[in-house]
């Protein structure tokens, strides 16, 4: 309402210039298209709640704008709507970044979304019905793409990542990971051991994963135990090597 006429605008901003020295803080426009440009929009809004109290109760313009105020319940209602809207903002922020490489923490990310949105529906029950689209809408997406071996191997390649989230979100899936990525990894080696002299599947599958961590697994003692036994025979790389330096 107060960009619908001129002269409410240029009011309105030049409150807005004089409670802030002078810097320039306009409402968003509501674009019905992305969770960001919701979350912009309500929290920009929240940002200007003193201008919009001053500004209604203007004597030029408060008798026209006073129907269109947000009163204090619905205003509390907003401030949450906000907090709910931060999730995926933060989210698609991150992950939209330029300058770093973001495809290792895109399930991630997805799972700390779902995580933050649960501990909200108990925070908010009465919003639960308003947050649960947006939880289904997250685990469709999951659906789609925790198959696709892009995503998971820059993961397990990702040094700050690597088995951790397939441990603790799939870990009934780890094997068959872990079997996938030696494929891919026995697929680009120009060389290959014989069959006589080269490890068996389950074997260097089992290895491969000890060599990228094993945070939450339980299968750190197993490991142990395996190395050693290889470590005898000359085949893991040595303790001081980087785990995975080796593909």
């Amino acid at each position: 309402m107060s960009r619908a006429s001129s002269q409410r605008r240029i009011a309105f901003e030049e409150m807005v210039r004089a409670a802030r020295n002078g810097r320039e803080l306009l409402l968003t426009r509501d674009i019905p298209n992305r969770w960001s440009s919701a979350h912009l929009m309500v929290h920009r809004t929240i940002l200007l709640r003193p201008q919009l109290d001053a500004f209604r109760v203007h004597s030029a313009h408060g008798n026209e704008m006073t129907p269109h105020i947000l009163s204090k319940y619905e205003f509390k209602g907003l401030v949450q709507c906000e907090e709910i809207l931060r999730v995926p903002h933060a989210f698609q922020h991150f992950l939209s970044q330029e300058d770093t490489p973001s495809l290792a923490y895109a399930i991630p990310a997805f799972y700390a979304v779902v995580d933050q949105w649960l501990a909200l529906q108990d925070k908010y029950p009465d919003l639960y019905d308003v947050i649960e689209p947006g939880i289904a809408k997250l685990q469709a997406y999951l659906a789609k793409i925790d198959d696709i071996p892009a995503y998971l191997f820059s993961m397990i390649i990702n040094p700050l990542v690597k088995m951790r989230c397939i441990d603790e979100r799939m870990p009934r899936r780890r094997n068959e990971i872990l079997e996938m990525l030696y494929k891919e990894k026995r697929a680009y080696q120009d060389d290959s051991p014989s069959p006589s002299s080269g490890p068996t599947d389950t074997s260097a599958t089992f290895e491969l994963g000890c060599q990228l961590g094993n945070s939450g697994s339980g299968n750190g003692h197993q490991c142990e135990a395996h190395q050693r036994k290889r470590g005898r025979r000359g085949v893991l790389v040595s303790s001081g090597q980087h785990p995975g330096s080796s593909w």
